[in-house]
């Protein structure tokens, strides 16, 4: 009977790997059907796209003890909800708010790129 079983499981598990192999076939046949052999007609992103703008910090301030993100947002950005917390995090792309540390400075205003 186990070996019944075992069967049953090798031969749809093949089968199943067969259905995927010729799926992935069909795609590829059909991507070389839509863009022809060989042809590279993928998206590049023109050079300017890909070099991020820089952002402008006209403020900072200094972590002190206690402090978190939410609590520094809160208190230098008006808004509802999440929308100072985002403020923050748009105005400092690489914060770490889990590790935040005493005298870290964080750009709590500024002009962020179009």
């Amino acid at each position: 009977m186990a070996n019944l079983t075992a069967t049953g499981l090798l031969v749809a598990f093949l089968f199943v790997a067969a259905v995927a192999i010729a799926d992935g076939r069909s795609l590829s046949v059909a991507h070389e059907k839509f863009h022809g052999d060989g042809a590279d007609h993928h998206y590049v992103a023109p050079e300017h796209a890909t070099t991020p703008l820089p952002l402008i910090c006209t403020g900072v301030h200094g972590v002190e003890a206690g402090e978190t993100c939410d609590s520094i947002a809160r208190r230098f950005h008006a808004g509802l909800g999440r929308a100072p917390f985002f403020r923050l995090v748009s105005l400092n792309p690489n914060i770490n708010c889990r590790e935040l540390f005493v005298g870290q400075w964080v750009c709590i205003q500024g002009l962020l790129p179009v």
